[in-house]
This record gives structure tokens, C-alpha cells and sequence, in this order.
């Protein structure tokens, strides 16, 4: 916690010096506006002052031609930043999404309500939670929203760091069998031909050496697919990428063939 108020003072103090700079004036210009000492300003933005009083905000925002929301904002919980991002997902007012954010992550509504009056957080497994449901009801909601607060998640909140993570995990697992799924998409469309491939070979249909590059492939997916829940394999699904796995399909392809021509050349010369 300490560290999230810390970065929120070093937001404000920024925020401070970056619209001074953008108007192009100095620690005097400001003072003369403002009627604080130049030292005082120096140490607000240098955050020498780590408690700048809102009265003091607010002549400072006056004097810089910003309403206060422009500092405040920067200091905005993560409580906040996920209700409104839950706004969005449940495409409802403010009122609806704390109704159902209570319902869905069983915390009681005057929990909520005096976090937001006091502009502090809730406790981070209620955080978690949120998260975890914007994860679950759009993916690439939940994608843009750890991307525009990365920094603020990892530094300050351990909990959501990790559960972002193990979400992240799930993202790139699912990643990767999708695009298993579409190298070996067209073997899984050909049922007859497949039927093949269960225990022997059909002579009665035509098998293309497509087709059993198709299967090996399909079993390359299907051996890493159950990696994931083994307890004796060293390795996981998510550990390859997909040229990585093509190439282990192309193995076997390969080593498949060589053997293949290797017996039937020894038949020749019998």
C-alpha cells in the first residue's frame, strides 16, 4: 500500500510539472499565480511534500488552466479503474454494475461505497475477482485493460499481478490450440479419412501423404495437450510455440519417411 500511495504522489507531482512546462513557466511564474513559495512548489513537484492539502491542489489547478479531476485522475484506485472497466463489459450504468459487481464477487455494497467516497481500494482478493470476471466474459477486454495498467498491477498489487499472470497463462495455452487446431484443421474435416488412422489403414480410400502428415501433427497436439495435466513430463503445451511444434510433427513426418524408404530398400535388394 504504501508503495501505491507513493506512486500516486509521484503521478501528481509529475502531472504538476508536466503542465507547468507545457504552458512555460516558471517555478516564479507559478508562485506569483498561485501566491505559494517557489520552495514549496519545487517540493511539491519534486515530492519533498508528500501530503499536498486539496485547497492547495485546487489553487494550483487554477493557476494551471486544469480542473482538479486532471490531478486526481492520476491518482485513481484500481477499485475504480476495474468498476468502470466492468461498465463497460456489463454495457450498464454505474448503479447496475455495483449491484452485479456485489453479486458476483459476494462483498457488501457499503464496502464498495466507502472505498469510493474515500478514494481507497477494497481488499485485493475482491480486486481479483473482478478481474478474473472481466477475463472470463471478454478476453480482450481484460487484455486491454492489464496493458493500459501493467505498471500500476504489478507494482502495488501483488495478489492481481498474480492472478493477471495465471490469466495471461490461460490466454497463451488457449493461443497455442488454436493454432494447433489450425494446422491439423483440414485431417479433422475429412471424417472418412481419419477413420483410417483409428487402428488401420481403409484400402478402400485413398490416403495422400498430406494426410499423414496431417495425423502426426495430430498427435504431436494431442501428446503436449495432455503434458499439461502429467505429473511425470519436465515440459507443458505452453513451453512450445507453433513453429515449434510444426517442427516436431515434421520430425516424425520425416523420420517416418526415412524408415519407411529405408525397409523398402532392403526389400529391393532381398
Amino acid at each position: 500500500m504504501c508503495s501505491q500511495i507513493n506512486n500516486e504522489i509521484n503521478n501528481i507531482a509529475k502531472a504538476i510539472k508536466s503542465r507547468r512546462q507545457e504552458l512555460n513557466m516558471s517555478y516564479q511564474d507559478l508562485a506569483d499565480k498561485t501566491h505559494l513559495s517557489k520552495s514549496t512548489l519545487q517540493r511539491y513537484e519534486t515530492g519533498g511534500i508528500k501530503n499536498i492539502p486539496l485547497d492547495k491542489l485546487t489553487i494550483i489547478c487554477t493557476a494551471l488552466e486544469i480542473p482538479l479531476s486532471y490531478l486526481i485522475e492520476t491518482q485513481e484506485t484500481l477499485t475504480n479503474k476495474l468498476i468502470r472497466a466492468l461498465e463497460i463489459n456489463f454495457n450498464t450504468d454505474a448503479d447496475n454494475t455495483l449491484e452485479l459487481i456485489c453479486e458476483l464477487t459476494d462483498i457488501d455494497a457499503e464496502v464498495i461505497d466507502e472505498a469510493l467516497k474515500n478514494n481507497e481500494d477494497i481488499s485485493e482478493s475482491y480486486l481479483s475477482k473482478m478481474i478474473d470476471i472481466i477475463y472470463k466474459d471478454n478476453p480482450n477486454l481484460f487484455l486491454d485493460f492489464y496493458s493500459a495498467n501493467k505498471k500500476l498491477i504489478d507494482d502495488s498489487y501483488s495478489i492481481c499481478s498474480y492472478t493477471c499472470n495465471e490469466i495471461l497463462k490461460k490466454i497463451k495455452i488457449k493461443g497455442i490450440l488454436d493454432e494447433v487446431d489450425d494446422i491439423t484443421k483440414k485431417y479433422h474435416r475429412e471424417n472418412e479419412k481419419k477413420k483410417v488412422f483409428n487402428n488401420r489403414f481403409d484400402k478402400t480410400i485413398n490416403i495422400t501423404e498430406n494426410d499423414i502428415k496431417n495425423y502426426l501433427f495430430s498427435i504431436v497436439k494431442d501428446i503436449l495437450e495432455s503434458s499439461n495435466s502429467s505429473t511425470d513430463l519436465k515440459y507443458k503445451l505452453s513451453d512450445f510455440s507453433k513453429n515449434e511444434i510444426k517442427e516436431i510433427g515434421l520430425f516424425l513426418y520425416n523420420s517416418y519417411q526415412l524408415k519407411v524408404n529405408e525397409i523398402l530398400e532392403r526389400h529391393k535388394n532381398k
